[in-house]
């Protein structure tokens, strides 16, 4: 009888030699298509070349064609903006504000006399299907750095309401594509005055975690490198560049397998699969301790993601139970995994990729449901999806975008969610105290539900933005993050922690 040592490596020898069929069978199927658009992606390129030159004389300035994992956003239905956001003991002082974006962010130059964050400075065009930064003539930084005429909110609740309303409301057409809006809060909301920079960044022009680190790096008084443990550092690095050879083949190999499988696997279920009507609510959960969550994390020995996204499951099974319908096996999201560290030098380029999890729907205990999570996103990380999915997205701007906007049409996944790991010591601008560090993620395409989960200063928040034609009401949303937090009370008592 086969140990259980020996079992394990026959299923292993079972499941490599299933993806190798299932690989080849696709290479065999798209052999020909591939041979074929050879030649056709050779003349693209030769084309966006001369195009390059064509631009940079009509333009008198150099042009620099949008790299692949930034003008994937572009493609999208939805307008791809991702909101940052700090609430800040004080009263706002807004030329001190401007003055520390323009000596942080608008002005720096490197050592060619060329602006450091050129993006910040440049619209976004398209020529012929492809899309390409122009730095504009007169750039004014008052355009995007301003009070949001709003009456100050005085509660939680008014304060999501007025994040939903401004997250609602489209870029200034002409411009660079961010904002950083001043919103002053009612004394009454802390007792003393605060008020909160929303930051408001088109993806193309960088990923959340670099927004919200190009926020710390602007309003924090201690650089966010010095605040990150190098723990953390090590936790959160990862080197998209660093693939190994085996590995880059072996994705070449699958990329007609994975690339027909996430065009098939479409979700449907009553939070997926409806036409989006692009109006979002945001809205946050109450804090939940970091501590408490490591102190699961190592009972189970599990990770800090791990529980969070058990959680997540949790509130989706009780969601479905709660709206009385019959629920999937499974509900697929698609995991944002960033190659920045928090603690890295600032930078504007998206180095992001995804990975498709499968929230499964039996019931069990909340022990048993974060054992299978943990279980499942161990295997998720000795899978080449990651290589595959950068290996796609560069193809992006290579080819005109009537090409690459197809296929990103059949992404079928429920909702997208991103963990971000901020400082977890307290953080002050101009000395006063940063009580908030937070953001919400954009939609994609069809995809109307974005859940963020954002830890700071010891805290973590649930937060979730979902288009009204998924979930109109505020309260069902506010019951799904709360179904969040009390999951982690279950996990406490099933523990006896």
């Amino acid at each position: 009888m086969a140990t259980r040592k020996q079992q394990f490596k026959m299923n292993q020898c079972l499941k490599s030699l299933k993806y190798f069929m299932l690989g080849l069978f696709f290479d065999v199927l798209y052999f020909l298509p591939i041979i074929l658009s050879l030649p056709l992606l050779l003349m693209f390129v030769l084309f966006r070349y001369f195009l390059g030159i064509y631009l940079t004389i009509k333009h008198r300035q150099k042009i620099h064609f949008i790299p692949g994992p930034d003008a994937i956003f572009l493609l999208n239905t939805n307008e791809m903006i991702i909101h940052g956001f700090l609430i800040i003991k004080g009263v706002p002082d807004l030329q001190d504000i401007r003055n520390r974006v323009k000596n942080t962010l608008t002005n720096p130059t490197n050592a060619d006399g060329s602006f450091k964050y050129a993006r910040l400075r440049s619209v976004m065009k398209t020529s012929c299907g492809f899309a390409y930064w122009l730095l504009v003539d007169s750039f004014c930084l008052e355009n995007h750095v301003w009070p949001y005429p709003c009456t100050p909110p005085i509660n939680e609740n008014e304060l999501y309401q007025m994040l939903t309303q401004i997250s609602n409301e489209f870029m200034p057409i002409g411009q660079p594509s961010w904002l950083i809006n001043i919103l002053t809060l009612s004394k009454n909301y802390y007792g003393s005055d605060h008020y909160v920079l929303l930051l408001r960044f088109h993806h193309t022009i960088t990923d959340a975690v670099s927004a919200l680190r190009l926020l710390a790096h602007c309003f924090f008084d201690t650089g966010i490198d010095k605040l990150m443990s190098s723990r953390s550092y090590l936790k959160l690095r990862k080197n998209p560049n660093k693939i190994s050879l085996l590995k880059l083949v072996q994705s070449m190999f699958l990329v007609p397998y994975y690339l027909t499988k996430q065009m098939v696997q479409q979700d449907r279920n009553i939070l997926h699969g409806r036409r989006l009507s692009g109006i979002k609510l945001c809205r946050m959960s109450t804090p939940v301790s970091l501590d408490r969550v490591k102190i699961i994390k190592a009972v189970t020995d599990t990770t800090v993601n791990d529980v969070l996204l058990s959680c997540v499951g949790a509130a989706l099974k009780a969601h479905f139970k709660t709206e009385e319908v019959v629920a999937p096996r499974k509900v697929h999201a698609a995991l944002a995994v960033t190659f920045h560290a928090m603690r890295d030098e600032p930078e504007l380029k998206n180095k992001c990729s995804s990975v498709t999890f499968k929230f499964r729907m039996e019931t069990c205990s909340s022990l048993a449901n974060l054992m299978n999570t943990h279980k499942q996103m161990t295997k998720l990380k000795t899978k080449l999806f990651l290589p595959i999915n950068l290996m796609c997205v560069s193809l992006v701007n290579i080819i005109p975008s009537c090409l690459t906007w197809f296929p990103m049409r059949f992404i079928g996944t429920t909702f997208i969610l991103s963990n971000v790991a901020g400082p977890q010591v307290p953080c002050y601008n101009n000395g006063n105290i940063i009580v908030r560090f937070a953001g919400f993620v954009p939609h994609i395409n069809r995809t109307g539900i974005g859940i963020t989960l954002f830890s700071f200063n010891g805290k973590i928040y649930f937060a979730m933005s979902v288009d009204d034609a998924i979930i109109s009401n505020v309260k069902i949303v506010d019951r799904f993050l709360n179904s969040c937090v009390q999951e982690v009370d279950k996990l406490e008592k099933e523990l006896v922690l």
